[in-house]
């Protein structure tokens, strides 16, 4: 416990109750002074070459609710030369942590026409629901990123999710784990150009570490990471690559991903009137389990940037349930899907005729969580497949075939087709 009575007012937040005649002390969470003591003491400052900054489209935000960071930074740029050039001493806090919050609170975002939440006795629907869209359209990424980075290309990118699906995998953490360390990789790569490819696995590797301590209760330790990169990383590399990436991303970490979002459109799908929300167990798990293959395929195709995360769900439902059942529980029209209804077709189909996929058991985890595990079920074989196909399909874009069920299936294809359409 600190000495000093300053350090001390600082950690301690004091709430008056109208009962009480004296204030009681509440602690704050640790990752809130952690995120305290590095907007005072530390700042990732780009090379001359560089720039971290990005700008999303301007159509996503409001113009007075975004502010430059350096207007806001005095950077002292006279530390220790034996440091790393890209740590250095701030004289003053980095507000632009506060551009996030200031984001979400803006009235200028445009709402989705519908609001397809019911009503909750635990939060204001309409709120809950603005938050939800607000964060969607403030997470955004660029299909375009790997321009910035000469000596990166799309396979890759490709190769480094497939891998990191296989660690998921072998320390059994959870999907949402997997698809947040996906998130950081692609803004980090946004917001901070020309990684060398050397340095790609190192990031992909500390993306997931990060992931893993946000939502895993029991996330693996620092040397388990280390050791699965075969030498490739040590411990005090992956720290370092820590501080860089959630100063990148301003600590930002807290993206609905896809599979988060995949799993409230499941809820809402199966939801009946009067009945409280419940959670994606009333979706069958063979189905999730089908629709997570087709997402994890997806992602591995630098074109699944393109589309926002709801949108990415809302067409995986539209494939798997149906057109009227993806407007309905996502709020967005049908002209707002078809895009990526369209782009994801052939990734459904290979998915489809790649055989059924079961629910790998683990023995160290209960049964019903198992369909939460991230597993390596996709993989750079079937990509290359839908590739093949989106460029044999280049010239069929008509959007009254872009649904997998408008087109009958094979004669011997019809049973499991039947049970997957109709779990």
């Amino acid at each position: 416990m600190p000495t000093n009575s300053t350090n001390w007012q600082n950690d301690l937040v004091r709430t008056t109750r109208s009962s009480s005649k004296f204030d009681r002390p509440i602690l704050q969470p640790a990752i809130l002074r952690r995120k305290r003591k590095a907007e005072s003491e530390i700042m990732i400052i780009p090379s001359p070459s560089t720039s971290l900054e990005y700008s999303p489209p301007s159509s996503l935000y409001a113009p007075s609710a975004i502010e430059s960071p350096s207007s806001d930074v005095d950077i002292d740029v006279t530390g220790d030369e034996n440091k790393s050039p890209e740590l250095k001493i701030l004289s003053s806090p980095f507000k632009s942590f506060r551009g996030l919050a200031d984001m979400m609170g803006s009235h200028t975002y445009t709402c989705r026409r519908l609001n397809p939440l019911p009503e909750l006795d635990w939060a204001e629907q309409q709120d809950l629901w603005h938050s939800m869209v607000v964060k969607d359209m403030v997470y955004t990424r660029d299909p375009k990123m790997l321009q910035k980075h000469p000596d990166l290309e799309p396979r890759m990118r490709a190769i480094l999710l497939d891998w990191l699906t296989e660690v998921c995998e072998v320390y059994r953490m959870h999907r949402e784990t997997f698809y947040l360390a996906v998130d950081y990789v692609d803004r980090y790569l946004i917001a901070k150009p020309n990684l060398p490819r050397g340095c790609l696995q190192l990031l992909g590797t500390t993306a997931l570490f990060v992931a893993s301590k946000m939502e895993e209760i029991y996330p693996p330790k620092l040397e388990q990471f280390a050791f699965v990169t075969d030498g490739a990383c040590n411990e005090s590399q992956i720290l370092q690559q820590e501080l860089l990436l959630v100063m990148t991303l301003n600590w930002n970490l807290t993206p609905i991903s896809i599979i988060c979002w995949l799993g409230i459109f499941l809820q809402l799908a199966h939801y009946e009137e009067g009945e409280n929300l419940m959670g994606p167990e009333k979706c069958p798990r063979s189905s999730f389990v089908e629709i997570t293959r087709v997402l994890d395929l997806c992602i591995l195709d630098t074109e699944s940037l393109k589309f926002s995360y709801s949108v990415i769900a809302a067409s995986a439902i539209a494939h798997f349930i149906s057109k009227d059942k993806a407007i309905h529980v996502s709020g967005l029209s049908w002209a707002e899907l078809i895009p990526c209804v369209t782009w994801m077709k052939p990734f459904v189909e290979v998915v489809y005729d790649n055989g059924p996929v079961d629910v790998k058991h683990f023995n160290d985890i209960p049964s019903e969580d198992c369909h939460n595990i991230q597993v390596h079920s996709a993989s750079l074989r079937l990509l290359d497949i839908v590739q093949e196909k989106q460029q044999a399909a280049l010239n069929e874009c008509s959007p009254s075939t872009v649904l997998r069920e408008l087109t009958p299936p094979h004669s011997q294809k019809k049973k499991r087709y039947s049970r997957i359409m109709h779990d």
